[in-house]
C-alpha cells in the first residue's frame, strides 16, 4: 500500500481523479484503532493489517496531486476513528467550520472524500456475493445514481444512492458514513452514457 501511494498514485495529475476501493473485513483494537485485515491478520490479532493511517493516507497524503480523491472503504467497523468518532461520525454533516471550507476550495477546487460502509461499531453487511454498499456503489456508478438526469454520477450522488440502497435493503440496520469530506466540491465519478 505505501509502495503504490508513492509508485502508482503520485503519478496522478492535478485534473486526474483518484478513486480508491477496498472491501474485505476490517476490525477495531482494544483501542479502537481500525485495521482492514490481510490474510496474514486476524480479529485478535489484526496488527499485520492496513491501519487506518495508511488507508486514508491513499488519498489524504500531501504528495498527491489529484484535486479530486476518493476512498470507498466496505468493511466493518470502517466509519471514523474512535478518538474522534464523536466528532467526524455524523453523516453528512459539515466536518469543518464553512470558512475553512470554502478556503480549500478557493485554493485547490476538487475535494478529498471518506465514504466508510459502517459507522466505527457497525457491521458492514452482505448479500449476493457483495456487501450492500458495493452493490450500492456499482449500482449507482451503472446509472442509478443519477439523479439529475444529466448523464454522470456525482461523488456526491453516489453518497446520497448508496446511503439511502444501503439502509432500505437492511431495514436500517446499516448506515454508512463519511469520516472525511474535506473540500466539498462535487464533481463526476461515471458518465452513464
Amino acid at each position: 500500500i505505501r509502495r503504490q501511494l508513492k509508485s502508482f498514485l503520485r503519478q496522478a495529475g492535478e485534473e486526474d481523479t483518484v478513486i480508491v476501493f477496498g472491501a474485505g473485513h476490517g476490525v477495531r483494537d482494544a483501542d479502537g484503532e481500525y485495521y482492514f485485515l490481510t490474510s496474514d491478520a486476524t480479529p485478535t490479532d489484526p496488527y499485520a493489517g492496513i491501519s487506518r493511517h495508511d488507508i486514508e493516507k491513499l488519498v489524504t497524503w500531501s504528495g498527491l496531486r489529484a484535486r479530486r480523491k476518493v476512498l470507498l472503504l466496505d468493511t466493518c467497523h470502517s466509519g471514523a476513528g474512535s478518538a474522534d468518532s464523536e466528532t467526524r461520525a455524523r453523516g453528512a454533516e459539515p466536518l469543518f467550520p464553512q470558512e475553512h471550507v470554502n478556503q480549500i476550495i478557493e485554493g485547490q477546487g476538487g475535494g478529498t472524500y471518506i465514504l466508510a460502509a459502517s459507522s466505527d461499531g457497525g457491521a458492514a453487511l452482505e448479500a449476493d456475493g457483495n456487501g450492500l454498499f458495493t452493490a450500492g456503489i456499482i449500482a449507482a456508478l451503472n446509472g442509478a445514481g443519477d439523479s439529475n438526469g444529466d448523464g454522470n454520477v456525482s461523488v456526491e450522488e453516489l453518497r446520497a444512492f448508496v446511503v439511502g440502497f444501503v439502509e432500505e435493503k437492511t431495514e436500517g440496520r446499516q448506515r454508512p458514513t463519511f469520516p472525511l469530506v474535506e473540500g466539498g466540491d462535487d464533481f463526476p465519478l461515471a458518465s452513464t452514457n
